[in-house]
């Protein structure tokens, strides 16, 4: 019993002990090689995805720069112009995966706890993204008044920029609605849902479902949710439109 128990205890103190039995000193000893093996595996993947996350912001900044000043040029076509600006959002994009794929590899603890207005936190993440991708969409917010979260002020919009983003990019016109009822903040995109099968899996990494990939952005959320100690889900509302949950738990409170 002492043995499972530390185990599934989270911490680097060997398993083998001198005071346990004979018969279970080898189980011990096989098992802390092994978590060592593990934790060897888990640092050189962080490693090499930060190795990787660095030595590609180099060239992609080169790429920017110089598609920046392209559209500097004096006399140049529209045409070219056109293409310059596609180059650069495709370096922000390729900069905001690798973004991604480094805090997947991370444990992305919460470096410091605020106290959040919620809706102040989803107007701000709404009103950036809605200028970056224009849309005939409003956001309606039903939130109680005060309602507030205990979080980390970069991972809440975090988790808020990747569900609004995939809310704008799944619906063409109407409404985007932020729900709040207990712990649980819903967000209704306009969109066709979620098939039965992709519910089961739309949290894993560029799961490919009816309606395209959907890429790292739930499972970021997933990811950032699981080390805040909140949880999301998936599902569609009554009308048959998409919805994500996610539960803050001990979290929310109303001010």
């Amino acid at each position: 019993d002492q043995l499972a128990a530390a185990v599934s205890a989270e911490g680097g103190t060997p398993l083998a002990a001198a005071a346990l039995d004979r018969e279970l000193l080898p189980v011990a000893r096989a098992l802390d090689t092994y978590r060592q093996r593990q934790n060897a595996m888990l640092e050189r993947e962080r490693a090499f995805a930060a190795n990787l996350s660095h030595e590609i912001r180099t060239p992609l900044t080169g790429i920017r720069t110089d598609a920046e000043l392209l559209t500097t040029l004096p006399d140049l076509p529209a045409a070219a112009i056109r293409r310059a600006e596609r180059i650069i959002a495709s370096v922000d994009r390729i900069e905001a995966l690798a973004a991604s794929l480094l805090l997947l590899a991370r444990e992305a603890a919460p470096a410091t706890q605020q106290t959040l207005s919620l809706a102040s936190a989803i107007a701000s993440v709404w009103e950036s993204l809605l200028a970056a991708t224009p849309k005939p969409l409003t956001l309606r917010l039903e939130l109680p008044a005060g309602a507030s979260v205990n979080a980390d002020p970069t991972l809440l919009a975090l988790v808020l920029r990747n569900l609004l983003d995939n809310a704008l990019r799944y619906s063409a016109d109407g409404e985007i609605v932020c729900r709040l009822t207990g712990t649980q903040l819903s967000i209704v995109d306009n969109g066709p849902g979620f098939s039965a099968a992709e519910i089961a899996q739309v949290f894993d990494r560029f799961f490919a479902g009816a309606h395209g990939v959907h890429g790292l952005g739930l499972a970021l959320v997933r990811h950032v949710c699981a080390a805040c100690g909140w949880t999301a889900t998936a599902r569609n509302d009554a009308a048959g439109h998409g919805e994500v949950v996610i539960d803050f738990a001990g979290s929310l409170h109303h001010t």
